[in-house]
């Protein structure tokens, strides 16, 4: 089973835990309307969402591909026009060529998706009930802190920019 496989099973049973789809004994409230639509849920989990992001990856893949190709082909093209004896082989055109090879592998990218929508729900979600956790992050010397303030986790963090 590959990583990414692996955190969309990750992710599917957190998606699951949180809809509680697997307690009958909760029939009140909205509970009650979950457990009547919970063959449908469960469905959409199962299938319709994992065809959802297959077909979403897909439209970024070829988008991003097509724009890439496209960039290979005018190097060359510019190479070409400048006279370049191996045009295939010049310096811009390997450069492109691996962007394009680069772009190919949409493995990392989906596994790094489906790790930041199982961190997200499995923050704000815990044993029934919806929480908020703070949420801690290092500057490190190679990866600056994504806050533009001091920020300590919490949920609002009010500040005055003189």
């Amino acid at each position: 089973m590959t990583t990414a496989e692996r955190l969309r099973a990750k992710l599917m049973n957190k998606l699951k835990e949180l809809f509680q789809l697997s307690q009958p004994d909760l029939d009140f409230g909205f509970y009650r309307i979950m457990n009547t639509k919970a063959e449908e849920i469960a469905n959409f989990i199962d299938h319709d969402l994992l065809q959802e992001i297959s077909d979403a990856f897909q439209l970024v893949d070829e988008a991003q591909r097509k724009k890439l190709q496209d960039a290979v082909d005018a190097e060359i093209k510019n190479a070409k026009e400048y006279g370049v004896q191996d045009p295939e082989n010049s310096p811009k055109v390997l450069e492109a060529k691996e962007k394009l090879n680069a772009a190919k592998d949409t493995a990392t990218t989906e596994a790094d998706i489906y790790d930041h929508l199982y961190r997200f729900f499995e923050r704000y979600y815990d044993n029934g009930d919806f929480i908020s956790r703070r949420y801690y992050t290092r500057e490190t010397p190679g990866k600056a802190a994504p806050f533009a303030i001091p920020y300590n986790g919490e949920e609002v963090k009010l500040h005055w920019a003189n």
